[in-house]
């Protein structure tokens, strides 16, 4: 079976089509504008790093004398080829690259700290509306089907079923 549609122009498919084009640009343009951010991520230092930053001695002489600026420790790691290298870098406390990572694990764990409260909100809520269901329960009376003890109930046949009383009987020829 075919069937020829014919195509009738009106106002509100050329409403759509100008609207439609008119979005698409307005995405486009803002998907050019927006440059994606590299991924932060935090790679856990590791064991065997954190116990090989062995002093000299003289560093230790050195270390005693003079006044020690706060600093905060960071391990770089770098890549040379397949093999990882570890370096340990001391940054000042002022420093912005440390203030960025204090304020970034502020925001973690107060963010961390807002999901948790709605967390067990919304538990404490469905935990008191179960509470309350439970005692509207006890305080309905209990409906009863009044039709149903009045029928009898089907007693099932116990042993073997009688041939005879099913298909009629022998006939002997």
């Amino acid at each position: 079976m075919k069937v020829n549609l014919k195509h009738v122009d009106c106002k509100e498919d050329n409403d759509f089509m100008s609207a439609f084009d008119r979005m698409m640009a307005e995405s486009i343009l803002e998907r050019t504008s927006n440059i994606p951010k590299a991924g932060q991520f935090d790679i856990s230092v590791p064991v065997h790093v954190k116990s090989t930053t062995k002093k000299t001695y003289d560093q230790l002489l050195t270390e005693g004398t003079e006044e020690t600026k706060p600093v905060v420790n960071f391990v770089l790691m770098t890549r040379s080829g397949n093999k990882q290298q570890y370096n340990n870098v001391e940054m000042p406390v002022d420093s912005e690259i440390v203030t960025k990572l204090r304020s970034r694990e502020e925001a973690e764990r107060a963010e961390k700290e807002k999901v948790k409260r709605m967390t067990l909100e919304i538990n404490e809520r469905q935990e008191e509306e179960e509470a309350a269901e439970i005692m509207q329960q006890a305080q309905r009376p209990a409906t009863m089907n009044f039709n149903r003890d009045r029928r009898p109930k089907y007693q099932h046949p116990k042993g073997a079923p009688d041939a005879d009383l099913i298909f009629g009987p022998k006939k002997i020829r």
